[in-house]
């Protein structure tokens, strides 16, 4: 489905008389979809309308007279699937110089009106519009009486426990929602206690997200003891809600006994010690948890000790996620050693020494599982990389490694161009923000005249020049396998384009479809030629009578439209 994004009303009004289905609208000009006439003319339109499925309001300040607007429009609307008016992003500004405009009670009591009748709506959207506790209430009627409503995300609101417990009620009622998103609304252990009760009897959620909340260990615990009786819930997030050693326990007990969870985000709590201990335990025992996200909870040394205990004993766990915790690296690649089904392993900001980096280095080559590992900023410099560099000759399992912002310089990223001539495994690897320069890039050059399997390269943002850039280019004339590459932010001239544009000419089996140089010293022009002509020779090549590759190839390049979009709509810092 089609993205068609508009910057006026009057282009929005347009795409819906043309039968778009799927409508941007997001952050117009807040003279366009505002209270007042203007947008109840989008929203006359909008109750005609029977093609759009998706729209985006997000960033519009609708307010309470837009609301009225959109849930009268909603009762009469009867294809819109997903609606998302996600007001202004509260942790990025000062909560109190955000404008004045929220969705106040007459707007959400006609939305939850709307609920009870619209038989299309399956998602809506209604975060960042300070929606207090009593407008909670409202909407909390209407969700208990929708029976097509499967996602509902208010995050980033005011709705505080009150508000979480009218919610809450609705859940004993609705038998649709599976997915529910109350971040950021200032819940504390009351409302917890009121989710929790409900989490032991509901059968249909599949997510929850709590983070950015002041539950603390009791709220948590309230939570947990939910989870030891829940058969439902599968993702959780319970980030930022200063949760302790006692929390810790708890969910430890819940783990145990769980055998639906498959994510939990922990991040940037205070579970230390004994909390750490039993959690660490408890990923013996489970045996359906695959994503474990612990960013941001500075371990000691022996909290991160537990942790790679249990990383070694774990069957289950797929993706962990250890961001900005120092000092954890030794401990953590000696479970990896010996762990069986680790897929994912993140450990940006860290702080790696070279100790630690050969430790990283034996893991890789003992570990068979591993098929992404993120480094990115843990100032490696081309010390800390070598081992790692070393240990891609051996390691033939490893598909992404993500290196950015280590200051690798040229002598490192010469080290990983050497292990790309023999490494037949690796399909993305990230070097962006290195100081690499134009012997860093002719040594990688080089090796991709060699390799055969590496799909992706990230160079942005580093130090290279045309002399770099063209021995990349020239390296296009015999490589059959790149089809992303980024030089952008880097030295490179119009000149140097022009090597890029004759090698992807001159390689008929060429694969690349895209060729970022933006911020470098070429026009967009140049760029978007370059481009234009790698993918016409690539769906030329595909529409030939040409060998199985291109089948191959083919599936490759369908799939890139979806390529970097993010899979689990729960906030995750890193």
């Amino acid at each position: 489905m089609s993205i068609t994004s508009v910057y006026s009303y009057e282009e929005a009004l347009e795409a819906l008389k043309k039968g778009c289905t799927n409508i941007n609208c997001s952050n117009l000009d807040s003279n366009v979809l505002e209270d007042g006439l203007p947008f109840d003319v989008f929203a006359e339109a909008l109750t005609r309308n029977t093609t759009c499925k998706v729209l985006k309001l997000d960033g519009n300040e609708l307010g309470n007279d837009g609301a009225v607007a959109l849930g009268n429009a909603l009762k009469c609307n009867s294809s819109l699937t997903d609606l998302s008016c996600f007001g202004r992003n509260v942790f990025k500004k000062s909560w109190f110089s955000l404008p004045r405009r929220k969705i106040r009670g007459e707007g959400c009591i006609v939305i939850a009106e709307s609920l009870k009748t619209n038989q299309s709506l399956r998602v809506l959207n209604l975060g960042a519009n300070k929606i207090d506790p009593r407008g909670a209430e409202y909407l909390a009627a209407g969700l208990g009486l929708s029976t097509t409503l499967q996602t509902l995300i208010l995050s980033q609101n005011r709705i505080e426990d009150d508000g979480a417990e009218k919610i809450a009620r609705a859940l004993q009622k609705n038998k649709s929602l599976q997915a529910l998103s109350l971040s950021g609304n200032m819940i504390k252990d009351v409302g917890a206690k009121k989710i929790g009760e409900v989490l032991r009897e509901n059968k249909n959620l599949r997510s929850l997200g709590l983070e950015y909340n002041y539950m603390g260990d009791v709220g948590a615990g309230y939570i947990a003891e939910a989870l030891e009786i829940n058969t439902m819930l599968q993702v959780l997030n319970l980030g930022y809600n200063e949760i302790g050693p006692a929390g810790g326990v708890a969910i430890a007990r819940a783990l145990e006994r769980n055998t639906t969870l498959l994510q939990l985000d922990l991040s940037d709590n205070k579970i230390n010690g004994v909390g750490i201990q039993r959690i660490s335990e408890s990923l013996a025992a489970n045996t359906s948890l695959l994503d474990l996200c612990w960013n941001g909870n500075n371990f000691d040394s022996e909290d991160a000790e537990y942790l790679g205990t249990g990383l070694a004993a774990s069957t289950s766990l797929q993706i962990l996620s250890l961001n900005r915790n120092w000092l954890v690296a030794k401990q953590i690649v000696a479970g990896l050693a010996v762990n069986k089904s680790l897929q994912t392993l993140k450990l940006r900001r860290i702080l790696i020494r070279k100790p630690d980096a050969e430790e990283i280095a034996k893991a890789l080559c003992a570990n068979k599982t591993l098929r992404i590992l993120d480094l990115e900023g843990n100032s490696l410099t081309a010390e800390g990389v070598a081992p790692i560099a070393e240990a891609l000759h051996e390691n033939n399992t490893l598909q992404t490694l993500i290196l950015s912002r280590n200051n690798i310089s040229d002598t490192g990223a010469e080290r990983i161009a050497k292990s790309l001539r023999v490494n037949m495994s690796l399909q993305n690897l990230n070097l962006c923000a290195n100081a690499i320069g134009d012997a860093g890039a002719k040594g990688i050059g080089d090796s991709l005249t060699a390799n055969s399997t590496l799909q992706r390269l990230n160079l942005f943002g580093n130090k290279i020049g045309d002399a770099g850039a063209e021995r990349i280019a020239e390296s296009l004339r015999t490589n059959t396998s790149l089809q992303w590459l980024s030089l952008d932010r880097n030295n490179i001239s119009a000149n140097a384009a022009s090597a890029f544009r004759n090698a992807i000419q001159d390689n008929k089996d060429c694969s690349l479809i895209k060729l970022a140089l933006g911020g470098s010293r070429i026009g967009k022009e140049v760029q978007d030629e370059i481009e234009e002509k790698a993918k016409t020779r690539f769906l030329d090549a595909l529409t030939s009578e040409r060998s199985a590759p291109l089948n191959r190839l083919r599936l490759m390049f369908v799939g890139q439209g979806k390529a970097g979009k993010s899979e689990t709509g729960k906030f995750r810092p890193t």
